[in-house]
């Protein structure tokens, strides 16, 4: 028999298991699929179990954003980055074609989803993107 989470495994979209028990089959793996599986045998000589661990992984996915940003001279702005995925993706932000790096200007969030340009000129002026 095979538990999830500690919870008997029962009649779930996408999940089999085979004719003989001792394998479990998940056809289209999502993140409700994460968990400690548990498989258990027993017969006249004893009780066997395994154990193993899932973790779903899902790509990294940008959405796409065009936003026009009007600041004023030494003004702030603030942009972001519509980014997801397990395990979080890295980010980098672009001017044009320069990677662009904090700065006594500029800060960059810990997860890279936010940049802020502070005291904005208008050599702030331009295309950013974030990869």
């Amino acid at each position: 028999r095979w538990l999830k989470d500690g919870h008997p495994l029962g009649e779930q979209n996408g999940v089999a298991v085979s004719e003989d028990g001792g394998t479990l089959l998940i056809a289209r793996v999502g993140l409700g699929h994460e968990g400690l599986y548990i498989c258990q045998g027993s017969n006249w000589a004893g009780v066997a179990q395994a154990e193993v661990q899932v973790s779903v992984q899902v790509p990294p996915n940008i959405e796409p954003s065009m936003v026009d940003l009007a600041v004023l001279e030494n003004g702030t702005a603030s942009l972001e980055c519509l980014a997801s995925g397990l395990p979080a993706p890295n980010i980098a932000w672009y001017k044009g074609q320069e990677q662009l790096s904090a700065g006594p200007d500029r800060t960059l969030s810990k997860d890279g989803k936010h940049l802020e340009i502070q005291r904005a000129q208008l050599s702030d002026t331009g295309s950013y993107r974030c990869v």
